[in-house]
């Protein structure tokens, strides 16, 4: 049969009869792979196509497996792609049997017709094939063309992302801060960022070749270790073109998402300079062996801030803790730490102090209880809120909000003539207001109170309230179950009386 004069419809039909209509994989290539697919797909979805992944072979002949919520993609490459024909399996079932089989098994995938497909697989030394519901490739969403070059990332970026997205915030109020901001504002010094207010990092020395900044979302697939062990990475980011997207590249693995839409918070100005009040700490592998150790046991870890206290001498460090404010202070000498400046005391979240030291930050400056604490180390930097001693966090008076009430302020925002003079690093250059909403307002001796003290005298009125509202409701149930009462009991009454005249009626007859 000559097929160059054969009409467009015909080589269709032909070049599908072409198709090997069977998929067939190793057992064990697919656990991990639906594992990964699985922190993207949603099972409650209300589309039915969005619980399903699409198996296809892409242009370079591979065979591939595609995962998608509409806002994420992920897809893998699983080897040859046998020139099988696409088709839509979904997740649940597939997963619940690769789970279920022995990694040395072989699973085949074919369509039984329109709307089923039928799963292969060894069962008591037979080949058996269990039927799966299957939906029209149609459905599937299109594909997103990215036209934007890709380019290469080394381990540090995906160190510092991993990192970065540990100190992203969870407040869906500030969606702005739920993921990783590259920066590239200094052309000389790009940086990944991420914030919740209470702590920022920030990680810099990379040259992005990117028209334009962009907030990586807090994904769940960028928080699975196998893909950062998959090779190399390689990052292009498209923001010319409606929708925006950015995608990771790996050996194995395609991970495309929409970034979040705003401005990142003008965070190079709130990193407080050191001062000649300021106390610099240098620990060493065994100082922070042994505060790793120390810090989950210390008194005080059920308290709202997890405070620990940090004494600074030139003499060495201690580190204390104690449950309540009345309470003696429990305090553990730790050894090999070099301290310069001026003595110093400081409260800090221990749960901040422990991932500072997992991260491998080896120094900080201290500068007084209401500045925030500096972790350095090559590259980074990581700026922990301190707290007050007595469990609060520490807001001085004047100080404005912190980064995440920020989020209108362009990052093109000039740096203060003075930093030094700049006290508080999760500050902007000029003191703003709390908003006055509700019970947020402002202090009574006319300073201005900051937002995370605001915020919590506005939730402590709010639990006040709802205290008050169920203590209303509670006397309103007594209150009801006493009328119950008198009504069973007005029953009762009225059918003694019903049956007193039933009785006298009868004595009258």
């Amino acid at each position: 049969m000559d097929e160059d004069n054969l009409c467009p419809s015909a080589l269709l039909f032909i070049e599908r009869k072409k198709m090997n209509p069977m998929i067939e994989l190793p057992v064990g290539d697919l656990k991990g792979v639906l594992t990964g697919i699985g922190k993207v797909i949603n099972g409650r979805t209300s589309l039915p196509v969005l619980g399903t992944v699409k198996f296809a072979p892409d242009a370079n002949g591979c065979l591939t497996i595609s995962g998608t919520d509409l806002e994420t993609h992920v897809t893998a490459r699983l080897g040859a792609a046998q020139n099988c024909e696409p088709m839509l399996v979904p997740l649940e079932p597939l997963s619940r049997l690769v789970k279920s089989l022995p990694s040395s098994d072989r699973l085949t995938i074919r369509k039984a017709d329109k709307t089923h497909g039928l799963l292969g697989y060894l069962l008591g030394g037979n080949r058996v094939e269990q039927s799966v519901e299957s939906m029209s490739l149609d459905e599937w969403p299109a594909p997103i063309p990215i036209t934007e070059p890709t380019v290469p990332v080394d381990d540090t970026f995906k160190q510092a992302l991993r990192q970065a997205l540990e100190c992203s915030s969870q407040d869906t109020s500030r969606y702005v801060l739920n993921g990783v901001c590259i920066d590239i504002t200094e052309p000389d010094c790009h940086c990944l960022v991420a914030t919740d207010g209470r702590h920022l990092y920030s990680a810099n020395t990379f040259r992005f070749d990117l028209k334009a900044a962009a907030i990586i979302p807090g994904r769940k697939f960028l928080n699975w270790l196998p893909f950062y062990d998959d090779g190399n990475w390689s990052l292009s980011v498209q923001t010319e073109k409606e929708p925006n997207w950015i995608r990771i590249q790996s050996d194995h693995w395609t991970f495309l998402t929409k970034p979040i839409e705003g401005t990142f918070p003008n965070w190079r100005q709130l990193v407080p300079e050191a001062g000649p009040k300021s106390t610099r700490v240098i620990l060493t592998d065994e100082s922070v062996s042994l505060m790793l150790d120390v810090l989950p046991r210390l008194p005080g870890i059920k308290d709202t801030c997890h405070s620990v206290s940090l004494v600074l001498k030139s003499t060495g460090m201690v580190v204390r803790g104690r449950e309540r404010a009345t309470e003696d202070w429990t305090e553990v000498p730790v050894h090999s730490v070099t301290v310069h400046g001026a003595d110093n005391e400081i409260g800090i979240n221990r749960t901040y102090l422990t991932k500072a030291l997992r991260f491998g930050f080896t120094e900080f400056i201290a500068h007084d209880p209401l500045t925030p604490v500096v972790f350095t180390a090559p590259g980074r930097t990581l700026l922990v809120m301190p707290v007050r001693l007595d469990g609060a966090a520490a807001t001085p008076n004047n100080t404005p909000p912190p980064p995440e009430a920020a989020e209108s302020t362009s990052p093109s925002v000039a740096q203060p003539d003075n930093p030094t003079e700049q006290r508080n690093a999760m500050a902007t250059t000029t003191p703003m207001t709390a908003p006055e909403r509700g019970n947020l307002k402002p202090a009574t001796n006319g300073e201005t109170q900051s937002a995370i003290s605001a915020v919590v005298d506005h939730v402590e009125a709010i639990k006040t309230k709802l205290r008050d509202v169920i203590g209303d409701l509670t006397k309103t149930i007594d209150l009801l179950k006493a009328a119950e009462k008198e009504k069973k009991a007005t029953l009762k009454e009225v059918e003694t009386v019903r049956a007193t005249l039933r009785s006298l009626q009868k004595v009258d007859l």
